[in-house]
C-alpha cells in the first residue's frame, strides 16, 4: 500500500525545507555566474554569428536557471507548509488526548 510506512516529522520537514530555499540561491547564483560568462565569451568571440550564438544560449540559460529557482522556491514554500500543518494537526491531536485522559480519569474516580 502505497505511503503505508510513510513519517515526517515538522523538524524535518522545516529542515528540508531550509535546505530546498538554500538550493534556490545556489541556482540565482549559478544563473549570475553562468549569464557574466557567456555574455564574456560572446564579448570575446569575435564573430558577429558566435556572439549572437552565445548571446541566446546566455539568455536560454538563464531563463533555466530561474525557472529551476522557481521550481525549488515553490517546493520549499511547500515543505515549510507541510511542517505548519503537521506540527499543528499534532498539537490538536495533543490537545484532544488530553482532554479524552482526563474524561477518563474522572470517570474512575
Amino acid at each position: 500500500m502505497a505511503g503505508e510506512h510513510f513519517s515526517a516529522s515538522p523538524a524535518e520537514l522545516t529542515a528540508g525545507a531550509g535546505q530546498v530555499h538554500g538550493l534556490v540561491g545556489t541556482a540565482r547564483s549559478l544563473s549570475e555566474q553562468l549569464s557574466q560568462t557567456l555574455a564574456g565569451m560572446a564579448g570575446a568571440a569575435g564573430h558577429a554569428g558566435m556572439a549572437a550564438a552565445l548571446g541566446r544560449a546566455t539568455d536560454a540559460a538563464s531563463s533555466s536557471m530561474l525557472g529551476a529557482g522557481a521550481v525549488l522556491q515553490h517546493i520549499g514554500d511547500g515543505l515549510s507548509a507541510s511542517a505548519t500543518a503537521y506540527a499543528e494537526t499534532d498539537a490538536k491531536h495533543a490537545a484532544e488526548l488530553s482532554r479524552l485522559g482526563s474524561a477518563v480519569c474522572a470517570v474512575w474516580k
